[in-house]
């Protein structure tokens, strides 16, 4: 989730009742983060989460101005492997790939629109961006029909990911506890979770955690978190199971 220092402030709230009471006992949660110089902005945590470095990029502007060439990132190791993916954005339309913010999607959170490969240089209408990039909606029919791709990235919106404070509960914290508790139980439910998957939550902002959920519970450790694509990539490469990121997203890519 994007809690933009409220990470602390999480634990034991009266405010994420679900998180506290329900994730955590089950989780096993990092409070050690090393945390990269001048990467408190949004996108060069995504970045970092997606390709092991935010490229110089210090800010939040949108793909025309930080888009990047390599092809040496996270999502297009998985594809030439033969590991399918999909990132499900919340309010996005899906008719095109979303490569500027509009409303509650804010593309800072979506850190796929910035790399050419996948989007074919900017291209509003690139297949590969539109099968990939999908909205959030669909998520619950390809969990039911047992389709969702062997790595998953959720965003939530930037009022449902801890970021902004909106009505009616004008409170960030309790509406990305409740955006969980509505959301979270269909994954845990799923076959594809049940069969291996896991699920990651990841947090993007100062002061950051991470936390982890597996088919077993596990109990808690501490440990330092570090953004590195390449673990995941070898973990699902081994094995092949489903993953879930949930950020900002912070990708609960956060």
């Amino acid at each position: 989730m994007s809690i933009t220092g409220r990470a602390r402030q999480i634990a034991g709230s009266s405010s994420a009742p679900y998180i506290n009471n329900t994730l955590l006992p089950m989780a096993s949660h990092a409070e050690l983060y090393f945390n990269p110089p001048l990467v408190h902005p949004s996108l060069p945590n995504y970045l970092w989460l997606e390709a092991g470095i935010n490229f110089g990029v210090f800010n939040d502007d949108p793909p025309s101005a930080n888009h990047q060439s390599t092809t040496q990132h996270l999502v297009t190791l998985l594809q030439k492997s033969g590991i399918s993916w999909k990132t499900y954005q919340e309010n996005i339309g899906g008719a095109d790939c979303p490569l500027v913010s509009n409303g509650l999607y804010a593309v800072k959170h979506n850190p796929f629109v910035y790399f050419d490969d996948v989007t074919d240089n900017g291209n509003p209408n690139s297949a590969n961006c539109i099968s990939h990039v999908r909205p959030f909606g669909e998520l619950a029919t390809d969990l039911a029909n047992n389709t969702v791709a062997q790595y998953n990235f959720i965003t939530p919106n930037l009022c449902n990911d801890m970021h902004d404070s909106c009505a009616p509960l004008n409170d960030p914290i309790r509406q990305g506890d409740t955006w969980l508790s509505q959301n979270l139980p269909a994954i845990l439910d799923s076959a594809a979770y049940r069969s291996g998957g896991a699920v990651y939550a990841a947090e993007s902002r100062k002061p950051p955690s991470a936390k982890a959920t597996t088919g077993q519970p596990r109990a808690t450790n501490n440990a330092t978190r570090m953004p590195r694509s390449t673990t995941l990539t070898n973990s699902a490469a081994r094995s092949r199971p489903r993953r879930v990121i949930m950020p900002d997203s912070t990708g609960w890519g956060a």
